[in-house]
């Protein structure tokens, strides 16, 4: 209905702000992005239209930088707590976290004790492993009763290092039964997450698992399987045998490039962060800009077609040109370092273009039992990937996801000359040594023992796994998916299909 009073008034600039909300809500973030423009347009001055929009960008998971820059222009027109705050919250994703700490200052002046800052401080604390400074933080929230959902959700973090977790899965549930937040999905939907995680350490599958679904159900995004298979099957279609044979390569060789790649929660962290603790190595984590080069493809080579049938239009030039690109990117993370790596997981979606743009580059391939692979993706509350992990929220969305994942793969091993090592999770819990010391000599680095105690390297890990490659491997995440088999006859009946 707003949308056809936004066509009959087009200059009705309430109709416009409501009809983004809801996009907003619906997590239609493109439709809700447009919205809240139209709106800053008819109104210039309006906050919340900067802040939503904001909003709108950062939930893409990809465009960090845009959204920044929206609620810098809010800024600029009057204080606002919740802008601060979120810009905080992308540094800290971005493991730039004095600068984090810088903003949550600034935030301060407006509120000094919001929990909410509180706990956002305390938890860059805790993502360096600074778990007694991080608890010290919020300890005087929590010996006065007034654990906020934020401070809850911190709690259930650090009790894992400080031997708390019947208080925290109590705070937790306790806040929950009692409505903490109620309709505020924001905060809701970690709630869960961090409860249900607890529950199952613990040995209680049956309510991590309600806490695990109830989290899945309000996070649950746009996700189109069918479309999905279109899109894969466009890719297969244009990388043909015969269009990789001739297609066109960048001039200059890319040697000291490791991608790490496969689906998420597949042991792509793990395989980083062993790479990285070598120290011929620089780990930049889950880079964006290789989605943002086939974004872009349109732009640079001045063609209507998006990726995948972009890639057509593509000379040596042009492949050189965008190669420099992300090589000058790298290069700005890394410094002098000899290798470096990027583990965005899902580029074995454009491994197609990746081979045409690095000649010599090397990619690992993280594998791992599908139902685990699946379960723990169901498991994480992938915050910061939003749009993209938009399959992760329904069982039987996953198991169509992966199942198109296997085939792309397939397809790359069939056609593609590019040098990749396939790594099994399962192999690396059974025998880190030797499997470390293979994934070395296919980059060509030299042993080094450092490699083996990865979780002593102090690196700043922002991903959903930054917990676990602080601790040597364990062998609980194996099969773990037999706890909880009565709930997967949709994600078996997908990956059958």
């Amino acid at each position: 209905m707003y949308a056809e009073v936004c066509k009959i008034n087009p200059l009705d600039t309430e109709s416009w702000f409501r009809l983004g909300t809801i996009n907003l809500e619906l997590s239609a973030l493109t439709q809700a992005e447009a919205c809240f423009r139209r709106v800053i347009e008819l109104d210039p001055k309006l906050v919340i239209a900067y802040y939503n929009l904001g909003r709108s960008i950062e939930l893409t998971g990809i465009r960090d930088d845009e959204a920044i820059a929206i609620y810098r222009k809010l800024l600029q027109i009057a204080p606002h707590f919740e802008a601060y705050y979120n810009i905080g919250v992308i540094y800290a994703h971005q493991a730039k976290f004095e600068d984090a700490l810088e903003v949550y200052r600034q935030a301060q002046k407006i509120e000094p004790a919001n929990p909410r800052l509180i706990a956002a401080e305390a938890t860059i604390y805790e993502k360096q492993g600074e778990y007694d400074k991080a608890y010290e933080r919020i300890r005087p929230l929590v010996e006065a009763g007034r654990e906020s959902p934020e401070i809850a959700i911190l709690l259930a973090s650090l009790s894992r290092h400080l031997n708390c977790r019947p208080q925290a899965i109590e705070t937790l549930e306790r806040l929950l039964a009692h409505g903490a937040s109620s309709g505020n999905k924001d905060v809701l939907i970690p709630m869960h997450f961090a409860v249900a995680s607890l529950l199952d350490a613990a040995g209680e599958y049956d309510r991590a698992f309600y806490h695990f679904q109830q989290g899945n159900n309000l996070s649950s995004q746009a996700f189109d399987p069918k479309a999905y298979v279109e899109q894969v099957d466009a890719v297969i279609r244009i990388f043909s045998p015969e269009f990789v044979r001739t297609a066109p390569r960048a001039a200059s060789r890319a040697d000291n490039l490791i991608f790490i790649l496969g689906m998420p929660r597949s042991g792509t962290s793990l395989v980083e962060q062993i790479l990285d603790s070598h120290p011929l190595v620089y780990g930049c984590g889950e880079l964006t800009d290789i989605s943002d080069l086939a974004r872009s493809l349109p732009d640079v080579l001045g063609i209507e077609e998006q990726y995948p049938q972009a890639v057509v239009s593509l000379t040596e030039e042009s492949c050189e040109e965008l190669a420099q690109r992300y090589l000058r990117r790298v290069r700005a993370l890394s410094g002098n370092a000899a290798f470096v790596t990027d583990k965005m997981p899902q580029n074995f979606n454009l491994l197609g273009m990746m081979a045409m743009l690095f000649p010599g580059a090397k990619v690992i391939h993280c594998r791992r039992d599908p139902l685990d692979t699946c379960l723990s993706c169901y498991f994480q509350n992938f915050r910061y990937h939003h749009a993209s992990m938009a399959f992760s929220t329904d069982l039987a969305k996953l198991g169509a996801y992966y199942k198109q994942y296997q085939r792309l793969m397939e397809h790359w091993k069939a056609t593609l000359d590019i040098a990749m090592m396939d790594v099994d999770y399962e192999m690396m819990v059974a025998d880190q040594e030797k499997l470390t010391r293979n994934i070395l000599a296919f980059c060509g680095l030299p042993w080094d023992e450092k490699c083996l105690r990865f979780y002593d390297s102090g690196r700043a890990v922002t991903t959903a796994s930054y917990n676990q490659v602080r601790e040597p491997i364990y062998r609980k995440s194996v099969q773990r998916w037999q706890h909880y088999e009565k709930y997967l006859e949709p994600l078996k009946k997908a990956l059958a299909d």
